[in-house]
């Protein structure tokens, strides 16, 4: 009966009973304590309270007060947290989206216009006109026969 034995204040005992009740039924953090420990400041206050159970209480309640840290901001931090998922598209279902939206052409660019071009017309007549090309310096390029 020796072991059961622990030298704890009335207070110690308090908080013990309170921090096992915490671990093992699954209590829902209110919603107003909740929306404080959500934030940068909550949450610091929480882990500097933890430190300070670790360090100036009994072990035991400075190594529950860690879980029970855990725990509670686990629980509080659940609140209003929705998560996105983000579903890729498969390769068939990309190209599925690519042919609903680009339909299969019949003819190209090219052939529309040269479909819409005037036909060339071949006539051998040649206008006579006085105008006589000069030859200008090539610049040591050579001369194509």
């Amino acid at each position: 009966m020796d072991i059961l034995k622990i030298k704890m204040s009335t207070l110690e005992v308090v908080v013990l009973i309170v921090f096992v009740l915490y671990i093992v039924l699954p209590m829902k953090t209110p919603l107003l304590l909740a929306n404080m420990v959500n934030n940068s400041f909550g949450m610091l206050f929480v882990i500097v309270l933890t430190i300070y159970l670790l360090l100036y209480t009994h072990p035991v309640i400075g190594v529950l007060s860690l879980l029970v840290a855990y725990l509670f901001m686990s629980r509080s931090c659940s609140k209003g947290k929705k998560t996105v998922t983000f579903e890729e598209p498969t390769e068939s279902k990309k190209q599925k989206v690519m042919e609903a939206i680009n339909p299969p052409k019949t003819t190209s660019l090219e052939e529309e216009v040269v479909s819409k071009m005037a036909p060339i017309k071949h006539t051998t007549t040649f206008l006579a006109t006085t105008y006589k090309p000069v030859n200008e310096n090539t610049h040591s390029a050579l001369v194509l026969k």
